[in-house]
């Protein structure tokens, strides 16, 4: 990469169109500064309403460039991604500036009056990265992404990654989560975070379209549900992406934009439907979380309850009185309901009690436990097998 090697030469920069309305030139030297805008004063006029008068500027910063965006309303794109208001960010060789309906290739020239063994005239060196470096920046977003997701705790954190991750690399102004909970639509995360006072609201035709398992975009200059139409309605753009689990659309991701400025990318469905691959991929492993822990804590259960169980029942074996007796406790899946008990009572006798409760589980271990207790109290106070049973 250039900025990595030893330079013998002043490197200037040139702006090259790659896309967008015809203009007089299709090159431009990029002078400190140079000024980009609808007014003829810039350096670089671009004839468009949605251009601010003055848009942009690049200018030289120690040894390279950078390029400010100052103050206009529709803002600029570097490599795809959007630039703050009045912010600032480094131009190299290779970069794709987009102003606009424009795109712009950022070439390298040396500069005429360089150092020995310079050419008297500038030399273009041709930087190809202008297509690589916006794919790199996708490739690393989503590399982050999941490493991101992949250690989500639970679906709160899962959405709130997805949001973010989606808001970075879509171009949309507003990323919204949707959970499916019980047929209804809730929203489960939205960033940015929305304001106390603001009345979101999403479009159900669009997510319903999306339930089916497709990809659902929709472009409209109405407004999201039945208001008078007004001079301040502002165009819609939104975009709709199914998380499915088995065949089922167990969450959306939820994209779209109100304001003029926001500028979707084209490659935004394809970076948003991998972004929910990658979540139904993770989601499916959270619920193998929860059910292997739910598994445990009622494996846990099981042995508690056999437990007790063992501790319930006579000795394996023993004599009592006239009466010699031997036992085998052999453990099922799940807690029985057999009952099984030998005790001696007054005057020598001894009660041998065998019975089966109807089903299995914990329930039927309780009923057991609870047999077992009332036969040893009623013989307690009454010989009598007839009357205590």
């Amino acid at each position: 990469m250039i900025e990595n090697e030893t330079q013998t030469i002043r490197i200037s920069l040139a702006l090259v169109q790659v896309d967008g309305p015809p203009l007089d030139s299709g090159s431009w030297r990029l002078s400190d500064p140079f000024r980009i805008g609808r007014a003829a004063s810039n350096e670089l006029e671009l004839p468009d309403p949605g251009v601010s008068r003055r848009h942009a500027s690049v200018e030289r910063a120690n040894d390279g460039w950078i390029v400010r965006d100052c103050g206009s309303r529709q803002g600029i794109e570097l490599n795809g991604l959007a630039l703050a208001e009045s912010a600032t960010a480094r131009l190299r060789a290779g970069d794709i500036l987009r102003v606009g309906p424009w795109q712009f290739r950022i070439d390298a020239l040396a500069d005429e009056h360089g150092g020995p063994g310079s050419a008297n005239a500038p030399t273009r060196i041709s930087v190809v990265r202008a297509v690589g470096n916006l794919a790199e920046q996708r490739l690393e977003l989503l590399l982050q992404y999941a490493g991101d997701i992949a250690a989500a705790r639970d679906e709160a954190a899962l959405a709130e990654i997805l949001a973010e991750h989606a808001l970075l690399g879509s171009g949309y102004a507003r990323a919204t989560v949707l959970w499916c909970r019980e047929g209804d639509i809730i929203v489960c995360c939205q960033r940015p975070a929305p304001s106390p006072r603001s009345q979101w609201q999403f479009n159900a035709a669009l997510v319903a379209s999306a339930g089916n398992g497709d990809l659902a975009r929709l472009e409209s200059d109405t407004p999201p549900s039945g208001g008078q139409a007004s001079l301040q309605r502002k165009p819609r753009r939104a975009m709709c992406v199914p998380i499915m689990l088995d065949g089922r659309a167990e969450a959306f991701l939820y994209l779209d934009s109100e304001r003029t400025s926001a500028r979707r990318h084209a490659d935004a469905p394809t970076f948003c439907h991998a972004l929910a691959r990658l979540a139904a991929l993770a989601l499916s492993n959270l619920h193998r979380l929860e059910r292997e822990r739910e598994h445990a804590a009622f494996t846990a259960d099981l042995e508690r309850a056999r437990d007790v169980q063992k501790r319930l029942l006579p000795a394996a074996a023993d004599v009592l009185g006239a009466v010699r007796y031997a036992l085998h406790l052999h453990p099922g899946r799940v807690v029985g309901g057999d009952v099984v008990d030998v005790f001696e009572i007054d005057g020598g006798r001894v009660v041998a009690a065998l019975g089966d409760v109807s089903g299995a589980g914990l329930g039927a271990g309780l009923v057991m436990a609870s047999v077992q207790s009332f036969l040893r109290a009623g013989f307690a106070h009454d010989g009598d097998p007839v009357r205590v049973v």
